[in-house]
């Protein structure tokens, strides 16, 4: 599907809301994250540097999920469709360095096919 045709205004706001979406959420779980465990880090080392790895950091949200940017509803109204699932209905989301999963964090939870040990 192609994307609708936006101004250079509306392209501007569309880049501040992701970006102030993406801060806000990352302050929000980052309080409660912890660092990846050395065999995620393992796990992961050929699919990222060993920099992204060391200040990656995972909180596994109990009885909570992450929210749909309150800007979606904007962008239906410029010509966007909806594409995916939502925020919450992800299993982890990527919010730079952080990642918020709604379950025991494992690489195959971001869609890598890293085996994870027994």
């Amino acid at each position: 599907m192609p994307l609708p045709k936006l101004s250079d205004d509306q392209v501007e706001w569309v880049i501040q809301q992701v970006a102030a979406y993406i801060d806000q959420q990352r302050q929000t779980y980052r309080r409660r994250a912890l660092p990846l465990s050395q065999n995620q880090r393992v796990a992961m080392r050929p699919f990222f540097p060993a920099s992204s790895l060391e200040s990656a950091r995972v909180v596994v949200l109990a009885g909570e999920r992450v929210s749909n940017p309150s800007f979606y509803t904007e962008l239906m109204k410029m010509g966007f469709e909806a594409q995916g699932p939502s925020q919450g209905s992800r299993a982890c989301s990527s919010l730079s360095s952080v990642q918020p999963c709604r379950g025991p964090f494992w690489p195959v939870s971001l869609g890598l096919q890293a085996a994870k040990p027994d």
